[in-house]
């Protein structure tokens, strides 16, 4: 992945919702051209955050509910998308996740995203369960949640 949009997640109740922050620093590559003297965060890597956090909520979820089950979540749809505000360097977005509903098969969930306590963007997004038959894959999903997660109790 190119984009990690998580820095660490701040909270989790597998099964039911959890929330993580963003840093947003001048640093950022898409920064340079969005926008050159008005730096704005795309709206679409808001988005992507939030699925990044979606994701990690569900891997969990689904590994209580069924064990022995290797998937991972695949965004298939974003649905009531609202963008309320702008996102600048130097703002931290708190990301948080809700499950709506979670099966084997798909899941859904209601995200948004805060900036001191006010909404700048929220969504409704839909997921398949697909199945993950990639080592590979696995050993990076675990080395990169178990950063996200390293300072959880």
């Amino acid at each position: 992945m190119r984009f990690f949009l998580i820095d660490k997640i701040i909270e989790i109740e597998v099964g039911i919702r959890a929330r993580a922050i963003k840093n947003v620093s001048m640093s950022e590559d898409f920064f340079d051209d969005h926008f050159p003297s008005h730096p704005t965060m795309p709206g679409v890597l808001i988005i992507e955050g939030m699925a990044q956090l979606s994701g990690y909520l569900l891997y969990h979820s689904l590994k209580k509910i069924s064990p022995e089950q290797n998937r991972k979540a695949v965004m298939i749809a974003i649905n009531k998308a609202k963008f309320r505000e702008i996102v600048r360097p130097g703002h931290q977005i708190i990301y948080a996740s809700t499950i709506c509903s979670l099966d084997e098969v798909s899941a859904k969930v209601k995200v948004c995203a805060s900036v001191e306590d006010r909404i700048v963007a929220e969504a409704e997004l839909s997921f398949v369960m697909a199945e993950n038959n990639s080592p590979i894959l696995e050993k990076s999903l675990q080395e990169i949640f178990a950063f996200w997660s390293e300072d959880l109790k």
